[in-house]
């Protein structure tokens, strides 16, 4: 008998979409200094003081931390069947579980 497919996840795509904003705003806040005054510009306000270090710096931790989420989100899936559960994790690890290995199913927030 073939294995059916019970429930298969989708991509969320406002996690997605919310991730790649961050990395928008991020590039937006390090054009807007470096425009302002070139590279040499961008670099003497990250090492100086002021609102221009603050934007600098925020806009390359937006940039991080929209990557490292659009990188979690997209590559996530789970698909269960009649006979098991598989799919990749976070870091694209694979998952695959029989039903018979599974003995509790918990919830959390």
């Amino acid at each position: 008998m073939n294995e059916q497919i019970i429930i298969k996840s989708e991509r969320d795509i406002r996690a997605i979409a919310i991730s790649i904003a961050i990395i928008l705003i991020g590039l937006v806040c390090i054009i807007a200094v470096f425009c302002d005054g070139g590279i040499e510009a961008l670099l003497d306000y990250m090492t100086g003081g002021g609102i221009e270090i603050v934007v600098s710096w925020g806009g390359i931790s937006l940039i991080v931390i929209g990557t490292i989420l659009l990188f979690r989100f997209k590559n996530c899936e789970i698909v269960v069947t009649d006979k098991r559960i598989y799919g990749k994790a976070t870091f694209g690890t694979r998952v695959d579980l029989p039903l018979d290995s599974i003995s509790a199913v918990g919830m959390s927030n």
